[in-house]
């Protein structure tokens, strides 16, 4: 038998999207469900399946903690993998993530990604673009906006066929802010495109105003910078 929990938060819906309807309706199903309520936490089992107006995640397990005015702070879902879809922005494809575990913290409206102990990193995923590490970090605002995601990892890998020719790029940390269509590689950043290639401590690539600025170890005296590059050659 399987147990359907409906539950609603105010004014925070359980995962990385809040929506902005006033009363969030979460549908949680699972095969099993335990409710410490002392602890303030209960545990989901089985087939878990949480979905509310934009969002869907599953795994095997998901467990939940509030904090002492009863508001859920944390949440840990975990799984082989476990799976996170976010289709609130309607003017971009659905963004997917994958990861053994998956933190939300839904008072920071925070979200992280880990896959520390294994060779396959986390991963997201959204139309053409692929960012990997170890470690991933989803930063959303109040009202349901991305505002950045960043990727650890050694290293953490981006590649997007979304322009031609592809983009990939490397870095130990490796930063996206979508409101400025900018992308930014960390630390043994190495990126390609054709056949341009960039090394240096620091890479920044604006998607929108295709630039492209690399700049080499602060000590060092040379610096390179390459602004509209021909990629065609």
């Amino acid at each position: 038998m399987q147990f359907h929990l409906i539950k609603r938060l105010l004014p925070l819906s359980l995962f990385i999207c809040t929506s902005a309807v006033a009363a969030n309706t979460l549908f949680i199903h699972a095969d099993s469900i335990q409710i410490n309520y002392k602890q303030g936490k209960t545990r989901y089992t089985g087939h878990v399946r949480i979905t509310d107006q934009h969002s869907q995640l599953t795994g095997n397990q998901v467990t939940t903690h509030e904090n002492t005015q009863k508001k859920i702070d944390r949440v840990i879902a975990q799984g082989n993998p476990a799976n996170y879809i976010d289709h609130s922005d309607k003017n971009q494809p659905p963004l997917q993530a994958i990861a053994d575990t998956i933190h939300y913290f839904p008072l920071k409206h925070l979200t992280q990604l880990r896959n520390p102990a294994k060779a396959k990193p986390a991963q997201i995923k959204q139309g053409k673009s692929i960012l990997r590490g170890s470690t991933i970090l989803i930063q959303k605002n109040a009202a349901n906006q991305l505002e950045s995601i960043t990727a650890y990892g050694t290293p953490a890998t981006y590649h997007t066929s979304s322009i031609q020719p592809a983009f990939d790029g490397k870095a130990s940390v490796i930063k996206y802010f979508p409101k400025k269509h900018l992308i930014t590689f960390h630390k043994h950043a190495f990126t390609k495109r054709g056949k341009t290639f960039l090394e240096g401590e620091k890479i920044q690539f604006n998607t929108k105003k295709n630039v492209l600025r690399a700049i080499s170890d602060p000590q060092e005296k040379v610096h390179l910078a390459i602004d509209n590059p021909d990629f065609s050659k």
